[in-house]
Formats: structure tokens, C-alpha cells, sequence
């Protein structure tokens, strides 16, 4: 049987299809999801080998999300075709690469309906879907980065980055530690403007990427506004940062070069400002509110230690 005489697409080729774009909207991890796409696709081209890979953005290399192949001999006569998997923004999310043992079975109809569904399987292998969506859960987020476990920041789809996210940022020390401590999250307060200005503030918030990702994605970093502040003045953030950190009042004072009796003073203003009775509740209240800022950063308000 010749190309000519074979038919160009199975009679499922509509089925496949409609199948593949399920797999893209389906919940779950992209290794499963590409496994399900080879599975279908060998529906639509029977394959002698497949590959699924997706874009390493630090090293620009390839990696493999799943394969699927047969012990056909190295010397048998292929036809292959790789096609390019896309954001629709242009981003290079990775390649599908098809290998047949006859050209019978990779028709002109087939690459042209591999390339229309590209877009779908982009869609579902890409690592970004799930960073998106992960971020996606701060709802009053006005910029962000996606971290790296090296340290170095990749664009988030959907968001601008920001001043406070550029390489080199102080807010990345405080990510690592934050979630070197509390696995999988970290939200604090970044002074950046003035004494007692609730614009002065952004609050930074860092979720840690799913495990199911490529090794390269480590958290996803993002600036929202800092929201309600109740009152508290800057100082008063910043002691009740150290009293969060289990900071004693004597050693309060020392860091901030105040006496314990001013120190003691501000605990009575943040209890009453927060409507607690004890420093355990004000450290709990303060997490739960967002108001924890973390010592090592105050020394950024008005570009000077505070």
C-alpha cells in the first residue's frame, strides 16, 4: 500500500481530538497528562516511538516529561516530525516528536492536524499553567516573578514583575528562609515608603511551586498591597516582628537601641491595637492578619535602619 492509497486520517481522528483537548483540561500532574497524550496520539499516528519535552528556562535545554517507544531495530528506516509546543504569548513551553516506521502512518493530514492541536497540548504540559493558577489563589496581587532553585527570577504569564523583585532583592533572602521554616508558604510585610503610611508597605507573599514541576521552578513570588495595617506604626511592626521571632524584651531593646520600658510600651500599644491580651495571641493575631515584617527588613524604610 502506498501514501497515495491509504487513507490520511483514521476514522477517530475526531474523537482524538476531542480526547486530547480533555487530557489539556483535566486536573492532575503534566507527567500524567503526557502520558495520556502519547496514549491518544498513538490513536491518531501509530507511532513507533514518542517523546514529550518541555523547556528548561534557566539552562535552555530539554527535559523529558514522558516517552513512549517500541524495540524497533536501530538501523529501520523512520520518518520523523517534531513539532513546537507554544504559550500563546510565544513562550517555548517544549516539543512533541513523532517517529514512524512508513510514512503511510505521518500523512500531510497528520502533521497538519498535529500542528492545530500543538496549541491544546502546549496548554497541558506547560509548568506554567500550574504556577498561574497557583498564583492565581492571591487575588489582589499586582506583580510577580516565578523563583528558581538556583535563585534567578523567570517572568510570571499574566502579571508584570516589579522593583522589589529584580535580582539581587532582599526579598528573596526572606523567601528562602520563610519557607526553609513554613513549607510551602511565606507571606510578610516589605517597608517601602514612609512612617505610618499604609501605602509605604507591600505585603510579599511566596508560595512554593507543586512538586509534580520540573526541578528548575522553586516558589512563585508575588507584591500585593499591604492591606490593613490597624493602626500600627512602624516601629511598632517591627517589635512586633521580633515578638513573632520569640524575641524577649531585653533583647528587643538591644537590637533597636531602645530601652526595655519603650520596648514595653509598644507591646502595650500592639495588644491594644490588635484587641489581645498577651504576646502569644499578638503573634498569632499578626500571622494571621499578614502584619509580621521580618527584622532584617526594616532597615529599608526611608533607605535607612529604622
Amino acid at each position: 500500500m502506498t501514501a497515495a492509497d491509504a487513507p490520511e486520517l483514521p476514522p477517530n481522528s475526531l474523537a482524538v481530538a476531542v480526547e486530547i483537548a480533555q487530557i489539556a483540561s483535566s486536573p492532575g500532574g503534566i507527567h500524567k497528562r503526557a502520558a495520556e497524550l502519547l496514549s491518544a496520539l498513538r490513536r491518531l499516528v501509530p507511532f513507533a516511538a514518542a517523546a514529550v519535552q518541555v523547556v528548561d528556562p534557566e539552562c535552555h535545554r530539554l527535559m523529558s516529561l514522558a516517552s513512549d517507544g517500541s524495540n524497533a531495530p536501530v538501523d529501520c528506516p523512520h520518518t520523523e516530525v517534531g513539532i513546537g509546543l507554544s504559550s500563546p504569548d510565544g513562550r517555548r513551553v517544549g516539543l512533541l516528536t513523532v517517529q514512524t516506521e512508513t510514512a503511510i502512518h505521518l500523512t500531510d493530514a497528520a502533521r497538519e492536524l498535529l500542528g492545530l492541536l500543538a496549541p491544546v497540548m502546549s496548554a497541558a504540559v506547560d509548568p506554567m499553567r500550574a504556577i498561574t493558577i497557583l498564583a492565581g489563589t492571591v487575588v489582589d496581587a499586582i506583580a510577580g516573578v516565578v523563583l528558581t532553585q538556583i535563585g534567578s527570577t523567570l517572568p510570571l504569564p499574566g502579571l508584570p514583575g516589579h522593583h522589589l523583585l529584580r535580582a539581587g532583592s532582599p526579598v528573596f533572602d526572606v523567601v528562602d528562609d520563610q519557607l526553609a521554616e513554613v513549607q510551602g508558604y511565606a507571606s510578610f510585610l516589605f517597608p517601602c515608603g514612609t512612617d505610618r503610611d499604609p501605602e509605604g508597605y507591600a505585603r510579599i507573599t511566596a508560595l512554593a511551586c507543586p512538586e509534580e514541576l520540573p526541578n528548575p521552578f522553586a516558589a512563585v513570588v508575588l507584591v500585593s498591597p499591604p492591606g490593613e495595617l490597624h493602626g500600627l506604626t512602624a516601629r511598632e511592626l517591627e517589635v512586633l516582628g521580633l515578638i513573632i521571632e520569640g524575641w524577649q524584651n531585653s533583647r528587643v531593646a538591644g537590637a533597636l537601641f531602645i530601652s526595655e520600658r519603650t520596648v514595653a510600651a509598644h507591646v502595650e500599644h500592639i495588644l491594644a491595637k490588635l484587641d489581645v491580651a498577651t504576646r502569644t495571641e499578638a503573634a498569632v493575631s499578626a500571622l494571621r492578619h499578614g502584619l509580621f515584617m521580618p527584622h532584617p527588613l526594616a532597615a529599608f524604610r526611608d533607605g535607612v535602619a529604622a
